[in-house]
């Protein structure tokens, strides 16, 4: 994880977004947090449904594939942001800017 977030670090100026599993995430992020701070966590848990109130690291959460959305035929991925209230502005400042 760090060889990867160094090269990441210097070809891509922005803060990048980690997409894991629980699993990855725990395994090789959870406790690490300090050596990945500039970085957004979306989390994929399929198992249960994020909380609401008090987010933690997770930015975004990926709690179901198996959604429904009106006008889209098939499963969607269904996620959560966190807070919720600030939008993907608060993601992606520089392009919200434009």
């Amino acid at each position: 994880m760090n060889a990867f977030f160094t090269e990441l670090k210097g070809t891509f100026p922005e803060k990048p977004i980690f997409y894991v599993t629980q699993e990855f995430y725990d395994q090789y992020l959870k406790g690490n947090e300090a050596r990945f701070p500039e970085h957004y966590l979306w989390l994929r848990s399929v198992f249960k449904e994020p909380a609401q109130k008090g987010c933690g690291r997770w930015s975004i959460w990926q709690f179901a594939d198996n959604g429904t959305v009106d006008g889209i035929q098939g499963a969607v991925d269904l996620n959560a942001l966190c807070p919720s209230e600030t939008g993907f502005a608060h993601l992606f400042p520089a392009v919200t800017a434009n």
